[in-house]
Formats: structure tokens, C-alpha cells, sequence
């Protein structure tokens, strides 16, 4: 998908679906450079959409490292493995938090 070490895949190289956000490509590229992300290093990345930024952490803390990409959304979930499917040898961590979608729904009204 991207050859290069530094952070900015352009949007249209990751698969979209509606209703599934993307952190856009200016963001991505920011959020990445400020992390400073170096290999061996753990990212965490809560609330995964489509799985840009789990991408290019992936790249940034190259094998040693690990990216653990979390959403409760299922159509999120397999549009990340979508997207990390693009660009082997990275490899992510994908959980879907099932439960958090129970716990975090508004209560009902009687």
C-alpha cells in the first residue's frame, strides 16, 4: 500500500464503507509525527474506524513493536482488517469490545 517510513497515506489507498469514520490524512500524518513512534514501541488505538491510524502506526514501530486497533462497531472492525489486509508484513492486534456496546448504551425510558 505505502512504501515510505513517513506518515501520510493518502485516504484513497484505504477501503471506506459509510457510517465508518477516517481520521483524514493531514490529521493522520500530525497525530503520527507528534506520537514520535519508534520501533518496539505499543500503540493502543481506541475507537479504530477504519484502521488509518493503526496503519501507519504499524509502520512506525515496525515488527518489534505491536498496534492493539479496539472498537465495539463490527463494520469497523472488518473494514480495519481490510485495511491492514493492504499492507503486509504489519501486524495489528483487532478486538472488538462487544460488551462496551451493552455497557455504554443510553438508558431506556420506561
Amino acid at each position: 500500500m505505502w512504501k515510505a517510513k513517513t506518515p501520510g497515506i493518502p485516504d484513497e489507498l484505504f477501503e471506506r464503507v459509510e457510517d465508518v469514520p477516517i481520521t483524514k490524512e493531514e490529521v493522520r500524518a500530525v497525530q503520527i509525527s507528534k506520537a514520535r513512534l519508534k520501533s518496539g514501541m505499543v500503540v493502543y488505538d481506541i475507537g479504530c474506524g477504519s484502521g488509518s491510524i493503526s496503519v501507519e502506526a504499524a509502520l512506525q514501530v515496525e515488527e518489534s513493536g505491536s498496534v492493539h486497533a479496539i472498537d465495539f462497531d463490527a463494520k469497523a472492525v472488518e473494514l480495519t482488517k481490510k485495511n491492514i489486509a493492504k499492507d503486509k508484513p504489519i501486524i495489528v492486534v483487532i478486538l472488538f469490545i462487544e460488551f462496551l456496546a451493552f455497557f455504554f448504551q443510553p438508558p431506556s425510558n420506561p
